[in-house]
C-alpha cells in the first residue's frame, strides 16, 4: 500500500475489529497507534487502514463515509460511531448510573466520615488477639 511491510487482513499480526459496537473506540485507537508506528499520521492513511482491517461486510458502508470528506479522520470516526446508536444509549445509561450513585454519596459529611473511621478502627482493635506477656 505504501511500500511498507503491512500485515494482510486476517494474519495473526494484523489489526481486527470484532464487529461489536462497544469495541469500535478501541479499534480506532489501535488504528491510530498502528499508523503512528509506521509514521503515517494523516487522516487518509488512517481511514484506509481502518477500512483494510474492518470486517468485509462493513467496508462498503464505511467507505461511503470516507468519500465524503477528503481524509478527515475525526469526521470519519464520528460518522462511523453514529451508525451505532446503541453506543450512545450505552453511554447515556452509564452516565445516569454514575450520577445516581454519586447522588447517594453526596450526603456524607466530614463528621460522619470521622465517626465511621473511628468505629472501624475500634472494631479492628477489638478483633486483635490479646497478647499476655
Amino acid at each position: 500500500m505504501f511500500g511498507l511491510k503491512i500485515p494482510c487482513r486476517g494474519s495473526p499480526e494484523a489489526l481486527s475489529f470484532s464487529g461489536r459496537p462497544e469495541d469500535l473506540r478501541s479499534y480506532f485507537d489501535d488504528i491510530i497507534d498502528f499508523c503512528d508506528g509506521f509514521g503515517l499520521s494523516d487522516g487518509l492513511a488512517r481511514i484506509k487502514f481502518a477500512l483494510k482491517y474492518a470486517p468485509v461486510e462493513l467496508v462498503d458502508l464505511w467507505s461511503h463515509l470516507a468519500d465524503t470528506r477528503n481524509g478527515d479522520w475525526s469526521y470519519f470516526t464520528s460518522e462511523v460511531v453514529r451508525l451505532y446508536p446503541e453506543l450512545e444509549e450505552s453511554c447515556r445509561n452509564q452516565f445516569f448510573r454514575l450520577k445516581s450513585a454519586l447522588a447517594s454519596l453526596d450526603a456524607i459529611s466530614v463528621s460522619s466520615l470521622d465517626a465511621s473511621c473511628s468505629s472501624f478502627l475500634t472494631r479492628q482493635i477489638k478483633s486483635l488477639p490479646c497478647l499476655v506477656l
